[in-house]
């Protein structure tokens, strides 16, 4: 997934941990952040539920039914708020957190044609995988 602003841009790109691992719930994601002056390129652990809660909020931020959306993990390793303003461009906020405790605060404005497009991302890598909880729930 990628969004993408006039200056700068974060990406997230992800594959399973361990295709033997016990808890598939778990992705590993490469957290690419370009923003004038800086990059950074480290990874982090992501669960799968979390990559689809910020989709569905980026489907509401694109529906126009919510003028907020956000991206937190339970590892704490990336933080991004994307806020609808109102002249139509989305700020998108974020901290990047790396293992050994270097942070990155950063802000990237975009419009709702990028979000758009990351929901398509989105999508297609949350169909990827499953969550082992949902589907142990079945």
């Amino acid at each position: 997934m990628v969004i993408k602003g006039e200056a700068g841009e974060i990406e997230i790109k992800v594959t399973p941990i361990d295709i033997n691992h016990c808890n598939d719930d778990w992705i590993t994601a490469e957290i690419k952040i370009t923003v004038p002056g800086f990059n950074a390129w480290y990874g982090t652990s992501i669960r799968v539920d979390e990559l689809r809660q910020f989709c569905e909020d980026l489907i509401k931020l694109d529906n126009l039914t919510a003028k907020r959306a956000e991206f937190t993990t339970l590892e704490q390793g990336l933080y991004l708020e994307c806020n609808l303003q109102k002249n139509g461009h989305v700020l998108c906020s974020g901290t990047a957190i790396t293992e050994n405790g270097d942070s990155l605060n950063f802000t990237i404005q975009t419009d709702l044609a990028s979000i758009n497009k990351s929901i398509s991302q989105l999508k297609t890598t949350v169909s990827q995988f499953s969550v082992r909880s949902v589907r142990d729930a079945i």
